[in-house]
Order: structure tokens, then sequence, then C-alpha cells
């Protein structure tokens, strides 16, 4: 029986070789295939920022915030307002946004309202303006109204930087009306008065300081014992005897959670139109009086240096101290330890209480 024959030595050889190249075909054309990069990660899209809110406009002589975007164009109105017996009841008086009140003669007291956030048709009765008031508007209007004056008191004014408004000049806006006797019967039409004031520059926005609300104001911080009645007289028995009364349920400039009611003699004082005179802040300033070195019958409300005082803010009351330059352009300032007093936003009423006038609350 024929066995079958190994294979040649070549054969195997040549067999082994064939495998061989063929693996390498193979490895070869992986070699030789197409490259692929990988598409790169798409970019996040960026957040949207936000745009800053702007800042708010506010009224600087009540820190109210205004509803637009920028201020009017008009400058503060300080208008002298009679406060006799025969005065009242006033026009207009409610609608001032700081009102200083100061002892004239026998006594009795005037203001030196300033008009700038809300303008009332008509203000008055208007009388004449004595030696601090120059000291009061300076700073604040750019328009001093009043019905006259001794040359040296209105010159006072006017060395201030301050146009003046007066009726015994004929100036226009300013007219006798009604049926009241004269001198209680000059009044200002303000309109009029605006159209003719030669500056539309503002009080400064520093001139006081205000929280954002009644609770962080300074008296109401600080204050411990509610306070429902401030009562003053401002000179001997038949001195005005102004005072202030908290109603919690009164608002002012539309902001509720109470306010002061002002009162003379104990009696809630009204306007022309039955309005209410009320104000957010009252500030009682001990100050100096002085007869007039133009006219010693005119008694001067001192209103330099410095002094003591106190604010009366919701039913609460935190002492003060002001200090004024001496230049009667130098704006007041009143701090407490030596930080800014802050203001509820609203009306300010300041008495300017002689050492010699009595407070008590």
């Amino acid at each position: 029986m024929q066995l079958p024959r190994e294979p040649s030595r070549r054969a195997v050889t040549a067999g082994l070789a064939g495998i061989v190249l063929a693996g390498c075909g193979v490895s070869s054309g992986r070699l030789h295939e197409p490259s692929f990069s990988p598409e790169p990660p798409e970019e996040p899209e960026p957040e949207p920022t936000e745009e800053p809110e702007p800042e708010p406009v506010i009224w600087p002589l009540t820190g109210i915030e205004y509803d637009g975007s920028e201020l009017p164009e008009r400058t503060a109105l300080a208008v002298k307002v009679e406060n006799s017996v025969q005065s009242r009841p006033q026009t207009g008086l409610e609608f001032a946004d700081l009102v200083f009140e100061q002892q004239v003669e026998a006594g009795i007291t005037r203001f030196n309202a300033m008009y700038h956030s809300v303008v009332p048709e008509t203000i008055g009765p208007i009388r004449s303006v004595r030696p601090m008031d120059a000291a009061l508007a300076a700073p604040i209007a750019g328009v001093q109204v009043f019905s006259g004056a001794q040359p040296p008191f209105t010159a006072r004014v006017r060395d201030a930087g301050v146009q003046t408004m007066i009726f015994d000049a004929s100036d226009p806006g300013l007219a006798r009306r009604g049926n009241r006797p004269a001198p209680h019967n000059v009044y200002a039409d303000v309109e009029t008065l605006y159209a003719h004031a030669n500056t539309t520059e503002g009080p400064a926005q520093d001139l006081f300081h205000f929280s954002e609300d009644r609770d962080s104001a300074t008296a109401a911080e600080v204050g411990e014992e509610p306070i429902n009645e401030i009562a003053m007289t401002f000179s001997g028995p038949t001195g005005s005897a102004p005072g202030w009364r908290w109603d919690p349920e009164a608002e002012v400039r539309g902001i509720p959670g109470g306010a002061w009611q002002r009162l003379e003699n104990g009696v809630e004082q009204l306007t022309t139109d039955s309005n209410p005179i009320r104000a957010t802040n009252v500030v009682v300033l001990r100050v100096e009086m002085a007869p007039s070195e133009a006219d010693p019958h005119v008694p001067e409300t001192l209103l330099r240096g410095s002094g003591e005082g106190v604010v009366f803010t919701g039913n609460r009351v935190a002492s003060l101290t002001w200090e004024k330059g001496g230049e009667d352009s130098a704006p007041l300032r009143l701090t407490r330890e030596g930080d800014p007093i802050l203001l509820a936003p609203g009306i300010t009423w300041i008495e300017l209480l002689p050492h010699s006038g009595v407070l008590s609350y």
C-alpha cells in the first residue's frame, strides 16, 4: 500500500510565506484608511446679561421717588407766608415740601415755605421777609417771594444769590385778592412766578438725607417711647403756640402709616380748601435770637454755628445736632453722633425755636 507523501519543505515554506504576505496585506490596508477629526464641541450660548436697573430719581426736598426719568427743570420757590390770626386759613401751605417756622415781632411766627415737587395754583397770604430768610432760602431756592421788606433785608437775600419777587416792587404774579383787609391779602399766582424765574436749577440732592421708608428713619430706629403730641410756645404768653398731634391713620403725599397734624393753640390747622396741614418729619432746632443790626426792633434768628435739637418721625423722637456755616448760602446739616439724620420720605417742617421758648412732648 502506498503511503501519502509528506509535503516538501519548499511547499510548506511557500505556504507559510503566502499566509504571512496575506496578513501583511490586511495590516497594510488598515494603515491607509482615511482618518476623521472629531467635530469641535458646540460653544454654549452666552447667558443674557441683565440690564442694571436705573438709579431712582428722588425729589431732593422730600426724598420721594419721582415716576419719570429726570426731574422737571424748575427751581424751588421760597415763599414768605403769614401766620397771624388774621391770615388764617392760609392757601397752598399744605403743598410745601419743606417749611421753616420762625419768630418775628411780638412773639408771633411766619413761615418760609419751600415749593418744588408739588406746585399749587395759589399761595398766600404773603408777607415781608426778615433778616434770617436769606440764610433759609439761599441753600435751597432760586427765588424768594415776599410782599416787601426793609432795603437791607432785601439786599441780603439778593447778595446771597437768590432772585427776589416782591409785591411792593410790582413784580408779576403777586396781587391783592379776596375780602381780607390789607396787609393780609397778598397772594401769588405760581405759574406766573415760574414764568419769570431767572433759573431752572433745582435744589442740590444732598441737602437732606432720607431713609428708604419710615421705619428706617433715625427717630424711628432710636426712639423708644411713643410720642403722641408736641407742644411749643415761641415767646411769652402772647407768642405763637403751635403744636403737632400724631394721627396714625393719616397719609402724606399718598404714603400711609400716619402723619403729624399741625395745631394752632390746640386746634387743628386747615387751609382754605379745608385740607389739613401735615408733616412726615417735625424738626425742632434750638436757636439764638438777637436784634437785627439793620433794625433793633426786628428780631433775627441766628442760624449759624451749631446747636441742639430733636427730630420727630413716626411717633418717635431722637436728639440731634445742627450746624450751619457763616455764609447765608451754607447748607444746614443735621447729624446724630456724627452721622447724618435720616428723615422719612415726605414733608418736613423745621421749627426754629428760641432758647427762651418752651417745648414739651
